[in-house]
């Protein structure tokens, strides 16, 4: 009888240990912009942890994933200058009709902030708006000297 006490009771730590491991692994689990881009109702507001593709202007900074769809989803982050300070930003070449930068850099980010309720149109632009935002954590960066190859890159290292 006390054998049987005894399995029972490792059996039900070990499920609660487990379904506490889960809950923490879920919770911290990145949000993909493919996924907010397939209900971005639900997301609108709240703050969010996504892992993107970061590309950072002179203007704008952009976070983005290739998704299933042909133009992909992607957000404007709005960060403060000591969060920017940590993305490479772009060298732009003098404005030729072959090349706009003399240099590319896609950065894997983690970022937190929140979802702008007020969706843009994304035509020509990005269509959502993350603000209060900063980096979580860098995972990569990489830098390209021409556009076709960056695009490339970023299709095979979407989430």
């Amino acid at each position: 009888m006390k054998r049987l006490l005894y399995g029972l009771t490792l059996a039900l730590i070990t499920f609660v240990a487990g379904v506490s491991v889960v809950s923490v692994w879920k919770a911290n689990q990145a949000l993909s912009l493919c996924e907010l881009n397939s209900n971005p109702a639900s997301f609108a507001g709240k703050t969010i942890r996504f892992r993107a593709l970061t590309q950072r202007t002179p203007y704008i900074v952009l976070a983005g994933s290739a998704c299933d769809t042909e133009e992909g989803a992607w957000v404007s982050v709005e960060l403060d200058s000591s969060e920017l300070a940590k993305l490479p930003l772009d060298e732009l070449a003098a404005r030729t009709h072959e090349k706009y930068f003399k240099s590319i850099n896609l950065t894997d980010v983690v970022i937190v902030g929140q979802l702008d309720p007020e969706f843009g149109l994304g035509c020509f632009g990005p269509k959502y708006h993350v603000k209060n935002a900063r980096i979580e954590r860098i995972l990569s960066s990489r830098a390209f000297d021409e556009l076709q190859d960056s695009v490339q890159w970023f299709r095979s290292n979407s989430y």
